[in-house]
């Protein structure tokens, strides 16, 4: 159907219009008002002038499947245009808070700055190889480069390869304002192995670095850790922006919400990627909103509904890219760790490794074969170590409760497993007596006594009172 609008014609041209049927089907006004025509093969509109051509028709003339490709693309530019104005906006805060350190040249760590022991690892151009300490290990490395003004270089870049599963690297440090009192601040692991690190936040990188280094922990026989490529930086724009990737990078182990929850960065990241995607799609919006009300005089038109959906899915879909890139490299370690290891190969691979091996020591070697009566002590009312312990204790029968023994509910023959050190709990070697507050005490034989606690049997004598 074709159809002619002559809402614009005069109403003298209305009485006496000169309307001539064409060939091709087209209604035709003769007069100089602008007729609007229908076409039989599209169902959009054209204007058309008397005594004008179409070539140079507007945007609302286009051929439908035109605009929706014309809409995402200007909602991609919309979005490239968003980050640049982010992107500049960050570093222009960043130059004005750098204090007159964005002169100042980095201080670069070569291999000869390192001081280690030749058994622990060697020395690579540019950094050092060094040997997984192994469970409950450590080992230590210092570096030469000190003397060095902290707030000045608050930026530590470097390169870890090898960074498994139970390993841990942290900087540790001296300086003028503490010197007596060592600082740590661990080394997050990443997706990427060029990684930058910002101490800017730190309430005690502060002073004149007067001793540094780094605590090396865990890790296995065989596994080898490669640390290069060591920078301490002024806070540039360039090196503030390659922080925060590095944060935005950060693996996150997992924890008991990883099922529901991730960070998708660093917990002490300073810019959480979720609310710099939010503000990079609402910035973008305004700006594409902005193109549709000059273009189309409304602010998102029906036919440019693609742009919208472009300007959600893509930050959306970074985001998740970045959720699943943490949960394959989840699954992968996960799988190297325990993939094909019986039970207690797992147990011994776990991160509470520790607390199993204490347990499996009181139970085969301290405590009696059939099921005791175990009363755990600790400072914490509840905490993982207590906890943990219990289950692993099992099937022995534990009070897990107190701090402080409850003398008047023990029984001859009962153990008191004493978690860490407790204020005002001591053990009177001469008198084999558990002293604390206000005199009271009790019997007890110290059968055992490690770093995680102290083992001891109540001995009461018949018809007397602990």
């Amino acid at each position: 159907m074709h159809v002619i609008f002559l809402d614009h014609l005069p109403a003298a041209g209305k009485a006496a219009a000169g309307l001539i049927l064409l060939r091709n089907g087209l209604l035709r006004y003769t007069g100089k008002t602008a007729i609007f025509r229908r076409e039989a093969k599209s169902r959009g509109f054209s204007r058309s002038y008397p005594g004008t051509s179409n070539k140079n028709m507007p945007m609302d003339s286009m051929h439908p499947r035109q605009e929706p490709a014309k809409c995402a693309g200007a909602a991609l530019a919309a979005l490239v245009i968003s980050a640049v104005i982010l992107v500049s906006g960050y570093i222009l805060w960043s130059m004005n808070g750098a204090g007159g350190t964005n002169n100042l040249p980095p201080l670069e760590i070569t291999s000869n700055d390192f001081l280690f022991d030749s058994h622990t690892g060697k020395r690579i151009p540019g950094g050092l190889e060094i040997k997984a300490p192994g469970p409950n290990r450590q080992s230590i490395v210092q570096l030469s480069r000190t003397g060095f003004d902290a707030e000045q270089y608050p930026l530590l870049r470097y390169h870890i390869s090898g960074y498994k599963q139970g390993l841990s690297v942290a900087l540790f440090w001296r300086s003028s304002v503490s010197p007596k009192t060592t600082r740590f601040a661990e080394l997050p692991k990443s997706f990427l192995e060029d990684n930058s690190f910002s101490l800017e936040h730190n309430a005690w990188w502060k002073g004149t670095i007067t001793d540094l280094g780094f605590n090396i922990m865990g890790g296995r026989p065989g596994e080898r850790l490669l640390i290069r490529d060591l920078e301490f930086s002024p806070p540039g724009p360039v090196a503030r922006l390659r922080a925060v990737l590095s944060e935005w990078s950060t693996l996150e182990a997992w924890s008991m919400s990883s099922i529901n929850f991730i960070y998708n960065a660093s917990p002490s990241a300073r810019l959480s990627p979720v609310l710099a995607g939010a503000a990079w799609a609402g910035l973008a919006g305004l700006l594409y909103a902005g193109w549709n009300f000059k273009r189309y005089r409304k602010l998102l038109p029906p036919r440019c509904s693609s742009g919208l959906l472009v300007l959600i899915l893509i930050p959306w879909l970074i985001l998740y890219g970045r959720w699943q890139i943490n949960f394959w490299t989840q699954l992968d370690t996960t799988r190297q760790l325990y993939a094909g290891k019986s039970q207690e190969e797992k147990h011994q691979r776990a991160e509470d490794a520790v607390i199993y091996d204490y347990a499996q020591h009181l139970k085969q070697d301290v405590l009696p074969q059939a099921p005791a009566r175990i009363v755990i002590l600790r400072k914490a009312y509840r905490d993982y170590l207590r906890l943990k312990l219990q289950y692993y204790l099992l099937p022995h029968n534990s009070y897990n409760y107190d701090s402080l023994p409850q003398a008047a509910y023990l029984h001859d023959g009962d153990y008191l497993l004493v978690l860490g050190s407790i204020p005002g709990l001591r053990y009177d070697t001469a008198n084999k007596r558990l002293k604390w507050s206000q005199g009271r005490q009790v019997k007890a034989l110290l059968l055992d006594k490690t770093n995680l606690g102290s083992l001891y049997q109540v001995k009461i004598q018949p018809g007397k009172q602990p």
